[in-house]
């Protein structure tokens, strides 16, 4: 083990203070303790922020989706609105993808 030596403020040392006497620590024990968890609490924002990510990229994609899908319906220019539910086309389509869903 190394030994460390570092100046800290007052308030921030009553805080450490009051962290080691509430958890039954030793001060080594307290600051090894802290260190730890100041440490984990990065790689988990690293994470989190890379989930934040993958949910942008998700949302434009599902947005973009949805526009293609608009400017298909714009474009086939359907006039009339028939029950997708008495579509059995669709119904076949809807049947085989769920199938498929839990045939992974």
């Amino acid at each position: 083990m190394r030994e460390v030596h570092f100046k800290i403020s007052n308030e921030l040392f009553s805080r450490i203070e009051e962290y080691r006497l509430n958890n039954n620590y030793n001060k080594t024990q307290a600051y090894i303790s802290l260190i730890e968890f100041g440490l984990n609490k990065t790689d988990e924002k690293i994470i989190f922020n890379n989930i934040i990510s993958s949910l942008d990229k998700l949302n434009s994609r599902n947005n973009y989706v949805r526009a293609l899908l608009e400017q298909l319906y714009s474009d086939l220019e359907i006039e009339n609105n028939t029950n997708p539910n008495k579509n059995t086309s669709l119904q076949e389509f809807k049947r085989k993808q769920f199938k498929d869903i839990f045939n992974d």
